[in-house]
């Protein structure tokens, strides 16, 4: 009604209780506003029709009926993929909406025994045997004897292929330093091998220099594959601890931009794309915020769990990705001849840095800018007067 805001109109449901009152005492309200309720009498039952809610629809179903169908988790799936909903895409592995993601079952007896975390029943979550992301699980060992350091080395040496991944203090490749490393020589199967975990309470681990040395023929050969996932990082961190990481074979992060350009390529979202396996995510195990912790203080169950993880996962993805690119001889080009050389080229311009001929670029800089005037006074002449190149609406006048 004009002029006649909340305040006015709860001054006068007080006094007459009722809208049918008001209208009946409509002659009594003086002043502008009364005139605007009379004006309005016309139509207040209307507005009062169009505002109450209608109890009384006819239903092809009963109400009892009226419930949600099952979720379409396929058409979810790509929607939440296509959009970013990364929270929502974790959620589509939980029993139901809106529970609390159960924390893994961990049996990790830290002397040199393997943790195993139990498949879940059927493919996904429930045991339904329905579309829904499975939560990863596999046999993860955590290598703390330099017992299991030689078997492991043995394993290495052997192997045809090796996923690989680092943990660290940071993100910053400069400054981060090696927390440890976790290996994958086949699916479900990978270790961690601790080196930096400093946590009240932490079991002692491997010396990491001297587990490094024990390392370096395997990592500096070119002869030995590996694998992983954005390996460009990992460069990085081995050559802080004077490490020339060599033998680069594949690296899952290139495989999933060469294939998928347009689509996310962080590890966990490759794994629900690719694997149907929900991950454990870096927050899970660091936290976020204020809460959040270095990785050196992930007590050794969790970063086991999650550091293999990584590994096995890099492995059975490289295992879904390399056979699509390699039925394509022009993304097999692109990756082989392009993508991997360059990852070797950018790592040496961010390490090293990149040398510039200052004196070459203010020449460059001259020359441009007197182009740019002699440009800038033909499109005067042809416009018959100065005017202001940069502006949208002086071009289109002229």
């Amino acid at each position: 009604m004009e002029k006649v805001g909340p305040k006015t109109a709860a001054k006068w449901l007080a006094q007459y209780g009722t809208l049918d009152n008001l209208i009946a005492h409509a002659d009594e309200i003086g002043g502008a506003v009364g005139e605007n309720l009379r004006k309005a009498l016309d139509w207040l039952p209307q507005a009062r029709r169009l505002l109450t809610v209608k109890c009384d629809v006819e239903l092809p179903q009963a109400y009892a009926e009226l419930t949600p169908p099952a979720p379409d988790i396929e058409r979810l799936r790509g929607l939440y993929e296509q959009f970013g909903f990364k929270s929502w895409l974790r959620e589509l592995a939980l029993p139901e909406a809106g529970q609390q993601k159960p924390a893994p079952i961990l049996t990790f007896p830290l002397k040199g025994k393997e943790s195993r975390h139990p498949p879940l029943q059927g493919e996904g979550w429930g045991g339904d045997g329905g579309n829904q992301p499975a939560i990863s699980s596999g046999h993860y060992e955590c290598i703390l004897t330099e017992a299991q350091l030689d078997a492991w080395l043995e394993k290495l040496f052997a192997a045809e292929l090796v996923s690989l991944d680092t943990e660290t203090t940071g993100l910053d490749v400069m400054d981060a330093q090696l927390v440890g490393i976790s290996f994958s020589i086949e699916p479900h199967h990978a270790a961690y091998l601790p080196l930096a975990h400093r946590y009240p309470g932490a079991p002692d681990q491997l010396n990491r220099e001297h587990a490094l040395q024990r390392l370096k023929p395997w990592l500096e050969s070119e002869r030995y594959k590996k694998l992983g996932q954005n390996l460009k990082f990992d460069l990085h961190i081995f050559a802080n601890h004077g490490i020339t990481l060599a033998g680069i074979h594949d690296d899952t992060l290139l495989q999933s931009y060469v294939l998928e350009s347009h689509r996310p390529h962080e590890l966990g979202n490759l794994a629900l794309r690719h694997l149907g396996l929900a991950t454990m995510s870096y927050a899970d195990v660091v936290g976020k915020g204020a809460k959040q912790i270095c990785f050196d203080q992930v007590d050794l169950d969790t970063a086991t769990r999650y550091a293999a993880e990584d590994a096995d996962i890099t492995l059975q993805l490289h295992q879904a990705l390399a056979p699509q690119i390699e039925v394509q001889s022009g993304l097999l080009h692109v990756y082989r001849d392009i993508e991997l050389p360059t990852m070797q080229v950018l790592y040496k311009m961010e390490r090293n840095g990149v040398l510039l001929d200052c004196d070459l670029l203010r020449i460059q800089s001259r020359e441009l800018g007197e182009k740019l005037l002699a440009l800038e006074a033909k499109a005067f002449e042809a416009a018959g007067q100065p005017f202001n190149l940069n502006s949208p609406k002086q071009l289109r006048e002229r």
